[in-house]
């Protein structure tokens, strides 16, 4: 990845997107806020939570570069939103 590179270029490029990359580039253009979306926690413990990018459909190759498939999450309300899935939180296979 090239770290000049857009969000926008590096979801259109055509190669595989790590998600600890795209979340890292979304805090970095400002295009997201270092924030929980779910429970809107910014610290824990005195210091920045941490945050993970999740993909609201399981699918981490739906990458729209609208965003509407991703939200920062503290690991508390990842794991929540993992265990609400109806296949137990795994990627459904066919």
């Amino acid at each position: 990845m090239n770290s000049k590179q857009t969000v926008e270029a590096y979801v259109t490029s055509g190669v595989k997107i790590k998600s600890y990359r795209l979340k890292e580039k979304l805090l970095d253009e400002l295009l997201r806020e270092p924030k929980c979306e779910e429970c809107e926690r910014k610290t824990w413990q005195g210091k920045s939570i941490p945050l993970d990018l999740h993909h609201k459909d399981n699918d981490h190759l739906n990458n729209p570069i609208d965003g509407s498939n991703w939200e920062l999450l503290c690991p508390n309300c990842h794991a929540f939103k993992h265990r609400s899935y109806p296949w137990g939180g795994k990627k459904k296979t066919e």
